[in-house]
């Protein structure tokens, strides 16, 4: 195990999931449950996937209230039953299952420090991705990301994205020389919002050509500047880097309180490019644009490929 953590994320990111270069075209298929903000069942389907490459696949999620097949065919992407993004929990489940490790450039926008934890009794090598806060503000360790492997091997096993986002790696099988979790768990504070077990892992013999194309009732999907929209909380789960907005001393005086809503597109970078209010508490509004414009998300990712996205931000400001 490295013990510079740079070079123990770089190990991790090439072992673990399936998007190193090395990877062989391959299928798989489990079960999944999403839950809503109450920690209720929203969904339940499977999610299956058989790919060739980044931009040659065909990918599904069944479920009963969301129901979609994209194909990939390298020169577009087409879809078949709904035509809306998919959710933060289905992006959430593929992301973090198949590249769930940051890419080597992003790690510049963070301080790493590698150090050993003993959770629930089992030793594991982590790396806090620490950065800068406004110097009036005080978090805890918790409040940064961070990635934790096996004690003896560069196995993922924990990722959080802050104290409220963590992801957890259980039922581990080597497949293709890569580590690939058979049960994959996302919790959205306290409360479950994913759960995942892989049933079937397998090689694709792309000669098959197992129904990739798009059948005749696909749509193309406009992959366009723009196009490409994210509900409000869609996004929440992709944020890597959050700065914590200054609350203003007069409007604490004057008790005043509130969500600040800002339309954000978020440029292939990961950065928010483009920042309009739409709606919040006058005196609020510099200090919630403040502390967005230094946000950084996990860039998305269409085909293989950084894209832009539009989304809603809520910064909520109370004296509570």
């Amino acid at each position: 195990m490295p013990k510079d953590p740079a070079a123990l994320l770089s190990l991790g990111h090439d072992k673990n999931g399936l998007n190193s270069s090395d990877v062989k075209p391959w299928h798989i298929r489990g079960n999944y449950t999403f839950y809503d903000s109450d920690g209720k069942v929203e969904d339940k389907g499977v999610y299956e996937e058989w790919w060739i490459s980044e931009k040659q696949y065909k990918r599904s999620f069944s479920g009963t209230n969301f129901a979609q097949a994209e194909f990939a065919t390298g020169d577009g992407l087409f879809r078949t039953g709904s035509q809306a993004m998919p959710s933060a929990s289905a992006m959430m489940l593929r992301t973090n299952l198949i590249q769930p490790l940051l890419e080597n450039d992003l790690l510049k926008e963070f301080k790493l420090k590698q150090h050993n934890e003993s959770i629930k009794r089992e030793k594991y090598d982590c790396v806090t991705l620490n950065y800068p806060l406004r110097a009036n503000v005080s978090v805890p360790d918790s409040f940064f990301p961070k990635s934790c492997f096996d004690a003896a091997q560069p196995i993922l096993r924990i990722n959080t994205l802050g104290s409220y986002v963590q992801i957890l790696y259980n039922q581990v099988i080597l497949f293709q020389g890569h580590y690939l979790a058979r049960e994959l768990q996302v919790y959205f504070g306290n409360k479950p919002k994913v759960d995942f077990t892989l049933d079937v892992v397998e090689p694709l013999n792309e000669t098959l050509n197992p129904g990739l194309a798009p059948p005749p009732e696909a749509l193309p999907v406009d992959l366009s500047k723009g196009a490409i929209s994210l509900s409000a909380g869609g996004v929440v789960p992709f944020l890597i880097r959050h700065e914590v907005p200054e609350y203003p001393a007069s409007a604490k005086e004057r008790n005043i309180q509130g969500t600040v809503v800002i339309q954000v597109s978020i440029g292939k970078d990961g950065h928010p490019a483009t920042l309009d209010v739409i709606s919040g508490p006058t005196e609020l509004r510099e200090p919630a644009l403040d502390a967005v414009r230094q946000w950084v998300y996990r860039p998305f990712e269409v085909m293989g490929d950084p894209t832009v996205v539009n989304t809603i931000v809520n910064v909520i400001f109370t004296m509570g």
